[in-house]
């Protein structure tokens, strides 16, 4: 399997490496590595290879943002920027052997004082007897050494001379350092990245394929599984050298997703031309959702492919809810209070900002954001909260453990997922939130888009609302909020629902993908 991630937290990957594993078998995963990871790793029966990436552009912006230190590394003949050699013994050079010669001449010194003071002790008419004298008279009676005191002293006066001429080249030099390497970061590194950073995503696949594709010529496979379009290309030119079988598993369009910088028309065509490739070689192309099935089959003439829904594992009612964990307990949400979540990622485009709107306009309701976020995102929500007044309505709650995430799903009222109409991949989807709030067996509110309205219709499991217009979704709480006959009539029925939107379904129908493909070769 090739997946463009670090592979720590891709639920999808993890749930399908598991299963094929548990089929009988051999499972590994080619990902990505970064701080928060090791390059290989053990898990559940199959192994994860993670590769470190250098792209050629991280590569110049480094080099120009430190040249003395290449340039060094060069005339020393080192191979790499991180090479790492032994430290070379040094001789103890002329103040080394001073300071040895000192220290014996000490050591003899003390022992000539001990003895003296032995004899003391011993002849009381010697009590008297000097020590400093002993030591005058030790160092002007003999030649030898009078001579070695004055040459320490000279030594001395050379040391100090030597340190103070040494600490005045080391300071001239970092300042010459200093002034190399400022000049290189603005006249350099500054217009490089300006020029390159843009093509940031294209170096960095490069370099993932390039070492993907040496990693799997040493560890040659059967079939090639590749997540998403930016791995698609590996397995086009594997399954040409290799003549072996190729997956593609499409999580979401790819080529219309939620995008802060959307690409330019060339690369447009060049991802398209990719993607248009690997679905005709492919021998089983999988996708997340019948919307999306039926698009790519229209767009790029092919069988539909087969969905296989991300969806969670199988739980009975309460089976994962644990004593003492609990939203309205953390947060002290009294019980009156109509309590309504929303799980995942807090990024934009996904309608947050509406439903904040819609809430700061409703009496005895409070609502919590259960995960994680940009800082900056964050920040912009929790101002529009203070501009709605309605800081005693809302709440987050950072990602909790995903053992316990159903603890904190159960002990809401309602869940919500307010995905915004910006691509056609948002459009045709049908989240995962949406699935576990399911086996959380709560109603659920969704944006009405043709996938999350079929599977909300077909169990009557919950309501629909515009997502872009704040009276629709007001509209859609109330009616949940202040109906609690209809509320329970969708809790009672999303006990079906969880029966059948859960992995245990889902990975029947992989199972049979792989044995009709290798039964097939």
């Amino acid at each position: 399997m090739f997946v463009f991630n670090n592979c720590a937290n891709d639920a999808r990957v993890l749930k399908e490496a598991k299963t094929l594993t548990e089929a009988g078998y051999i499972v590994e995963i080619v990902a990505l590595l970064d701080k928060k990871t090791v390059p290989d790793e053990e898990k559940e029966g199959f192994s994860i290879h993670r590769l470190a990436l250098n792209p050629v552009h991280l590569q110049l912006i480094r080099f120009f943002g430190n040249p003395l230190k290449f340039a060094l590394a060069y005339l020393k003949g080192s191979n790499s920027e991180t090479e790492i050699t032994a430290p070379k013994k040094r001789g103890r050079g002329l103040f080394g052997s001073v300071v040895m010669r000192m220290r014996i001449w000490n050591r003899k010194l003390r022992k000539k004082i001990i003895a003296n003071r032995q004899a003391q002790f011993e002849h009381p008419s010697l009590m008297h007897a000097d020590n400093r004298k002993l030591v005058l008279s030790a160092v002007f009676s003999s030649p030898a050494i009078l001579s070695q005191v004055l040459f320490f002293a000279v030594a001395y006066l050379v040391f100090r001379s030597y340190r103070l001429g040494r600490w005045v080249v080391i300071k001239s030099y970092r300042y010459i350092k200093i002034g190399i390497q400022r000049s290189a970061k603005f006249l350099i590194q500054k217009p490089l990245k300006w020029l390159l950073l843009p093509w940031h995503k294209y170096f960095t696949y490069h370099d993932f394929y390039r070492k993907a594709m040496s990693w799997s010529t040493l560890h040659p496979a059967d079939v090639y599984h590749c997540h998403d379009l930016n791995t698609l290309k590996i397995g086009i030119e594997l399954k040409r050298r290799q003549k072996a079988l190729l997956v593609y598993d499409s999580h979401e369009l790819y080529l219309h997703k939620n995008r802060i910088f959307k690409p330019g028309r060339i690369k447009q065509m060049i991802l398209e031309r990719i993607e248009r490739k690997g679905m005709n070689l492919a021998d089983t192309v999988i996708t997340v959702g019948a919307c999306i099935a039926e698009w790519m089959a229209e767009k790029y003439k092919v069988t539909t492919p087969t969905v296989i829904l991300n969806a969670p594992k199988f739980k009975e009612a309460n089976e994962g809810v644990k004593d003492g964990v609990s939203l309205r307990s953390a947060l002290n949400i009294p019980q009156e209070k109509f309590l309504l979540i929303y799980s995942g990622g807090i990024t934009f485009n996904r309608g947050l900002e509406n439903v904040i709107k819609a809430v700061s306009q409703i009496d005895d309701i409070f609502f919590v954001m259960l995960g994680y976020g940009n800082d900056d995102y964050l920040a912009s929500l929790r101002k529009l909260i203070i501009d709605e007044e309605a800081q005693d309505k809302i709440s987050f709650y950072g990602p909790v453990p995903h053992a316990e995430v159903a603890s904190y799903l159960a002990s809401a009222d309602c869940g919500i997922a307010p995905i915004m109409n910006i691509c056609l991949s948002y459009y045709f989807c049908a989240p995962n939130k949406l699935f576990e709030f399911v086996q959380a067996r709560l109603p659920v509110l969704a944006s009405n888009f043709p996938e999350m309205q079929k599977v909300i219709d077909d169990n009557d499991i919950g309501l629909t609302f515009d997502p872009a217009n704040v009276q629709s979704i007001i509209d859609s709480i109330m009616s949940m909020k202040t109906n609690d006959e209809k509320r329970e009539y969708y809790r009672g029925n999303t006990h079906s629902a969880a029966m059948n939107y859960n992995w245990r379904v889902e990975e029947e129908k992989l199972k049979a993908i792989y044995n009709r493909l290798i039964e097939a070769a």
